[in-house]
């Protein structure tokens, strides 16, 4: 009884030693959480320098485009990717290309780009209308598809073309 007392006392005794003799601590190396050598360790691909992918461009391409593309006044360049789906066109894109000519942090620059986002809606709604029209009577598909994607300036043209030959018309 007196070996089991003074074995579990830890006054006195040396603790490198008793943390060696630990019943818990006489296992392997991997089961300890000791770093085992590279190639056994689950984490070495990972570890590893990356290399390209097979077929991957060694260098990184910036996109490239011949539409006008807006940006903010901070940057001197675009960015390497932007969005070319829809350039600014018709009376938003002149809303959006005066937007863009004011400081970010006006409040007057996202006012207009929202009302350049309403304006963009009521003219591609007024294009479609006028294009599905234009159709209806027969007119070229070309002629409709113009109707469809700027219908604004078309229709200021004919306003504007029709008023000149009724002023013409009445000399």
């Amino acid at each position: 009884m007196a070996d089991q007392e003074q074995h579990t006392s830890t006054e006195g005794a040396d603790p490198e030693r008793a943390l060696t003799e630990s019943p818990d601590l006489q296992v392997g190396a991997r089961e300890r959480g000791v770093d085992a050598e590279a190639s056994q360790r689950p984490g070495v691909p990972m570890e590893s320098e990356v290399a390209p992918a097979e077929g991957a461009p060694e260098r990184i391409v910036h996109q490239t485009s011949v539409e006008r593309h807006f940006r903010r006044a901070g940057l001197d360049d675009l960015t390497a990717v932007y969005g070319t789906a829809q350039p600014p066109h018709g009376v938003s894109g002149q809303i959006r290309r005066s937007a863009y000519g004011i400081p970010e942090h006006r409040a007057r620059h996202w006012a207009l780009l929202m009302l350049a986002d309403r304006v963009d809606v009521l003219e591609s709604r007024l294009g479609r209308a006028l294009g599905s029209a234009a159709r209806s009577v027969g007119a070229a598909d070309g002629t409709a598809r113009k109707l469809e994607r700027n219908a604004l300036p078309i229709l200021l043209g004919v306003v504007v073309g029709t008023a000149l030959v009724t002023r013409m018309a009445r000399r």
